[in-house]
């Protein structure tokens, strides 16, 4: 009579072991998609960054060359990129919060929690 129960209780038992292993390798097939978009998005920010430094510098000397030949004077010419450069520093220090901070903790956390494209789980 027990036969029939120890029959259930065992099949019970292996399909709860199968169900753990499987919600256990989802986790981790779950871990290593956001890891991956983490790190993805990370380097391709350090890709985009080193690019756009470049860029920077570039153009920051083909201006200065421009403004040096505008104002007849190299000094002058680097000079004014300098304080075109430290304007835009006072305006980045003064918005830090919302041009940075925010935009960036939002992204981070986007990140962190799967991207938007994935919804909720």
């Amino acid at each position: 009579m027990f036969e029939k129960e120890k029959l259930i209780a065992g099949e019970l038992s292996a399909k709860l072991k199968d169900y753990f292993k499987a919600r256990v390798d989802l986790f981790y097939l779950k871990l290593s998609d956001r890891l991956s978009r983490i790190i993805s998005s990370i380097l391709s920010v350090i890709l985009i960054t080193f690019f756009f430094l470049f860029f920077l510098l570039f153009i920051s000397i083909a201006l200065a060359k421009f403004l040096s030949g505008i104002f007849q004077s190299e000094v002058l010419g680097y000079m004014a990129v300098a304080i075109l450069y430290f304007v835009f520093l006072l305006i980045i220090v003064y918005f830090k919060d919302t041009l940075i901070k925010e935009p960036l903790a939002n992204r981070i956390l986007d990140n962190i929690n799967g991207g938007k494209e994935q919804g909720k789980n």
